[in-house]
């Protein structure tokens, strides 16, 4: 397996799973491992072609094609719902699609880690746990999940029928509901395990091409589904939540950022960067895992009342808050998640 650096079958068989070519385009794109965002970078990436390599596509053979092409030295990834036109900058370049582009959901993921590289004795601990959740799914009475090995921890894939955006504008929150409620049944599991959840649910979301893996990557990832199964039992279920008594409640903006915090972006370089957004070389670089991680440099740095560490959340310019709308309940759950 280490001699391969990547598998034409994995990419081929979940591409095709992902069932988009009836309804859109594939977006695949690559993240080369030197580039970093921000305006203060733009020069670097331009310079030494650092940029994200975007393209779309409905063959599964232009996938493969992709991978070849920049697999060296770039992350592969691709979204996993449908792109219905192809977003493109002023320049007329294609560019990543944002939530607001996902016109129709079809897949969804809950993606399980360990805290650090795991050894090969903590991924079958992992694939163990797994069997477990196997229950979890059939107290449902909705499918079981296709599983995915990401080269550290495990993807559970979820495919439902094709649901509009436009019909059911808040099906986003039905997806973070449904997680929600697989994370709080084996809360106990995944602290024992020292594994952690994304909490990302964004429709436009990207995952690694299954069957490639990250440039200097220990494993390949794998894909372990066989032909697509709409689980429509699965999004009645996800249609049938009442989202009034679980909505988050909307963050009233503070005016200015903590006194403590404006010298410390003024003197500290970590914490300026993930302020900004930039810097991290690895794990979530997400809004919300840029989010996760000032707020425990925060706490290490000396900055632990809640009210200050909700403003810095709050006012962050990419944040959850600022960029996703994000609410109270987020700003809690990140709290209290990165002051354990």
């Amino acid at each position: 397996m280490k001699d391969n650096p990547f598998l034409v079958e994995d990419i081929v068989w979940s591409f095709k799973w992902l069932g988009h070519s009836k309804h859109g385009f594939t977006e695949l794109v690559a993240f080369h491992r030197d580039y970093r965002p921000g305006k203060e970078r733009y020069e670097a990436n331009r310079n030494q072609s650092l940029f994200p390599k975007i393209w779309h596509t409905k063959s599964p053979e232009e996938a493969v094609k992709f991978v070849k092409s920049f697999h060296q030295n770039r992350t592969c990834c691709y979204g996993i719902n449908p792109r219905t036109k192809i977003s493109r900058a002023t320049s007329g370049a294609p560019k990543r699609a944002g939530d607001s582009d996902i016109e129709m959901v079809m897949n969804f993921y809950l993606d399980i880690d360990p805290l650090g590289e795991p050894s090969n004795e903590q991924i079958a601990e992992i694939e163990v746990f797994l069997l477990k959740t196997e229950t979890f799914f059939e107290d449902l009475k909705i499918g079981q999940p296709v599983r995915a090995f990401t080269g550290r921890g495990y993807h559970l894939l979820f495919a439902i029928p094709p649901t509009s955006v436009k019909e059911y504008p808040d099906i986003k929150n039905r997806l973070s509901q449904f997680r929600q409620g697989f994370q709080k049944a084996f809360a106990k599991d995944l602290s024992k395990l020292e594994l952690k959840m994304d909490n990302t649910m964004d429709l436009s979301r990207l995952a690694k091409i299954y069957g490639t893996k990250k440039p200097g990557g220990r494993r390949v990832s794998r894909f372990y589904g066989e032909a697509r199964k709409e689980d429509k039992a699965l999004r009645e279920y996800l249609l049938s939540f009442n989202l009034e008594a679980k909505r988050d409640v909307a963050v009233k903006v503070p005016e200015a950022l903590p006194k403590d915090f404006e010298r410390l972006l003024g003197r500290d370089e970590e914490v300026r960067q993930l302020w900004h957004g930039t810097g991290k070389t690895g794990g979530d670089t997400s809004n919300t895992g840029y989010d996760f991680s000032l707020v425990k440099k925060c706490v290490s740095r000396g900055i632990t009342d809640i009210i200050d560490l909700t403003a810095i959340l709050a006012l962050r310019p990419k944040g959850g808050v600022r960029m996703s709308g994000k609410g109270m309940q987020y700003i809690k759950l990140t709290i209290a998640n990165a002051i354990k």
